[in-house]
């Protein structure tokens, strides 16, 4: 009876638009034990970061070490060999699964939804750091890129480092482009007028 309270809280939240990055922390670490594994495996990637924001292993982590170790070679579709980014038609995909054994409406509006949980999630990400032993291999970056997305990307962190694209988001109408497309301020969700609303360092820089 607990867990149907639980649940129904955040149902109501999500699909009433009144969350932010926070309550979606929460609602990682709620569906966490429940996920299902075998097929959701970059939603619990997202679950565990969220838990562990200092990682010696997982999807990102191969993904850093395979792109360093193949020193960034790309192939014929200039995507980074070894490196498997999560593309939306599989999040989405993931996320009809969640939606399908939990009972929450996360595709409804055109995806809208799922969007917005996206961006708190890529919020939450940021400047998580990836292990090999004691020594930082990598780390989460969010960026602005080119047609208004809101990605995910991974880098080594140094001053020549490239950033390699996990997770893109978008488009958006309202959003702010910033020099270099780097963000490297920390981010921070929250609702306004019933929308949500990306800050960074104060200044707000995405609505939707």
């Amino acid at each position: 009876m607990k867990d149907n309270v639980i649940l129904n809280h955040y149902k109501y939240i999500l699909e009433n638009y009144l969350f932010d990055e926070y309550d979606i922390l929460g609602f990682l670490i709620y569906i966490r034990e429940n996920l299902d594994k075998s097929s959701c495996h970059s939603i619990l990637e997202f679950c565990d970061l969220i838990a562990h924001r200092k990682r010696n292993q997982g999807i990102i982590r191969e993904n850093l070490v395979n792109s360093i170790n193949k020193k960034y070679e790309t192939n014929k579709n200039n995507k980074v060999k070894g490196y498997n980014g999560i593309v939306w038609k599989t999040w989405l995909k993931e996320w009809k699964k969640v939606q399908e054994d939990f009972g929450i409406d996360i595709l409804k509006d055109n995806q809208k939804l799922l969007k917005q949980i996206t961006i708190c999630i890529i919020s939450l990400a940021q400047d998580s750091k990836y292990y090999d032993k004691d020594v930082i291999i990598g780390t989460v970056m969010p960026v602005i890129a080119k047609g208004n997305y809101l990605c995910l990307t991974t880098t080594e962190g140094k001053l020549d480092s490239l950033f390699v694209c996990l997770l893109k988001c978008g488009k958006f109408q309202n959003i702010k482009n910033i020099s270099g497309g780097i963000i490297n301020n920390p981010l921070e969700t929250k609702r306004e007028n019933g929308n949500l609303v990306l800050y960074c360092n104060g200044e707000k820089i995405l609505e939707d």
